[in-house]
């Protein structure tokens, strides 16, 4: 049994249904992906006893799919006319892995028009 072949036939499968093609872009890299969209709860400790929650929306992606080699804070996500920013300050990581060996990444990302 092949875990990375596994894994990529759980993602096909996913996307088969629920997936869309987007654009990924960081400066003049861009690149149509296909990813899975989500929808995220965050709630950041500011370490004073201030807890602030934040909605985001993730993609699900194949890494290698990507035009980059991970994303990053400021990277743009293109779905139709809305554009999404990659977060990653205030507690909220760019991205997480899906899977123990990295293969599928969730990109978190704020909607900015």
């Amino acid at each position: 049994m092949d875990p990375t072949s596994d894994i990529l036939d759980v993602l096909t499968c996913v996307q088969g249904y629920t997936s869309k093609t987007i654009v990924y872009s960081r400066g003049a890299t861009t690149d149509s992906v296909t990813a899975t969209q989500q929808a995220s709860i965050y709630t950041i400790d500011s370490g004073e006893g201030v807890f602030q929650t934040t909605a985001v929306v993730d993609w699900l992606v194949e890494l290698s799919d990507l035009p980059i080699a991970t994303p990053e804070y400021g990277d743009l996500i293109t779905d139709g006319s809305d554009v999404y920013q990659v977060l990653g300050r205030g507690g909220i990581p760019p991205f997480d892995n899906v899977d123990q060996l990295g293969l599928i990444i969730k990109v978190h990302t704020g909607k900015i028009s």
